[in-house]
Formats: C-alpha cells, structure tokens, sequence
C-alpha cells in the first residue's frame, strides 16, 4: 500500500493506492464504467454493479462510501478537500488529461462549495516517462506548449504523464500536489498493460471519507 504523504494527517478522509495482490482482499467499492473520457459523476451510494455508469471520476460527500479507481499503467488521481468533506477518485491517462478530465474534476468540486486552493490532490503509482513511448501522431494531439511534456530520443519519443497532469491541476488552481514515483512497468507487484500485453489485470486506488 503507497499513502500519499499530503493525505497523512487529514481529519476524516482516507486514502490510498494498492498494488495488485492488495487489491484481491477490498470489497464493497463504488466502481464505474472507465471509458478514457472526462465525465465526472457525484454520487452517495455504491452504483450497480451490473450496469455502472460510464465516466472516469466520481466525487462524494457521503461517509464510508469507497470511490475506486482501476488502473495498469493510467495514472489513479484522488483529491480531497478537508475543509468541505468532500473527496473524489479520478482515471487519467493520457486520453483523459488531453480530454480535460482534471478540469471536470475541479469545476464538479467547485460546485459543491470547494476552492480550489483548498483541494489535496495525489497522483497514485503509474507508467513513468522511461517506459511511455508514444507516437509521433499522439504527441501532436496536443497544443505546442503543452509538447514540452514529451522526450525525443534516438529511441523514440517519451511522454511525461506525471508531470503533465501536475501541469494541469496547477493551472486549474490546485496547489497541493503529491506524486508517487513509482512506474508500474518497472515495478512487478502492480499490474501493467504494456509489460502484460493487455492483460485485464488492474489494481485499485481508493478514497473514501470515514464515517
């Protein structure tokens, strides 16, 4: 289990990244339908589980519901704000963060009551810059100041997705930030979609405001 160093010592709210043997033993969590989008859902109980909703985050403000985000190489966000008690779970690869999902994320906060410089945000264990080769094609997706975010090596051309969606909470007014800088490729006890060749395995990241 990695616990993001800005979460510790919040009042009321938990949070945490598991890897893919610790992932096995959670149940009863709030799950969506992740479809590398940027629709953001607020929620108060568990969705059904036979048809959850397609969206890539969800916020609450119900205690004890566990948000959980499933991931193998996207980056798992959590945000908080411990002023308001409101927390939020959030799928960003880099379809997502192009997207706008962190946008999504902050203004859905914000009508709730929250400011921004209140909010806590933690970006969980993911595909690091030295294992994210992308196309030239990808990389053009984005905006010329954003392309500071890719690499060009002889090898190839590398994407800092960590980085990028630091950039992005930035801009939308976060301030409180904490990265892991684990890289799931690397790391053999979480999963990996590129290392496994797209295998299903994920692992879960979870928030939740405890009761």
């Amino acid at each position: 289990m990695e616990q993001p160093e800005n979460f510790k010592g919040l009042a009321g709210i938990t949070g945490y990244f598991l890897n893919k043997e610790e992932s096995l033993h959670e149940q009863g969590l709030a799950l969506i339908k992740q479809v590398h989008g940027s629709t953001v859902l607020v929620i108060d109980k568990i969705p059904d589980p036979e048809n959850p909703p397609m969206a890539d985050g969800m916020i609450t403000q119900t205690p004890g519901l566990k948000l959980a985000i499933k991931t193998a190489d996207c980056i798992p966000l959590l945000i908080a704000d411990p002023v308001r008690k409101i927390v939020g779970a959030f799928h960003v690869g880099w379809k997502p963060g192009l997207l706008g999902i962190i946008e999504s994320a902050v203004l859905t906060f914000q009508k709730l009551g929250s400011t921004p410089k209140d909010l806590v945000a933690a970006l969980g264990p993911a595909l690091g810059k030295p294992s994210f080769p992308v196309s030239k094609e990808m990389m053009q997706l984005y905006p010329e100041p954003e392309r500071t975010f890719f690499e060009q090596k002889e090898e190839g051309i590398f994407f800092d997705n960590t980085a990028y969606v630091t950039y992005r909470l930035k801009r939308a007014g976060v301030e409180n930030i904490w990265a892991s800088t684990t890289n799931t490729y690397r790391d053999l006890t979480y999963h990996s979609f590129r290392r496994e060749a797209g295998a299903k395995g994920r692992q879960y990241s979870i928030i939740c405001l405890t009761p």
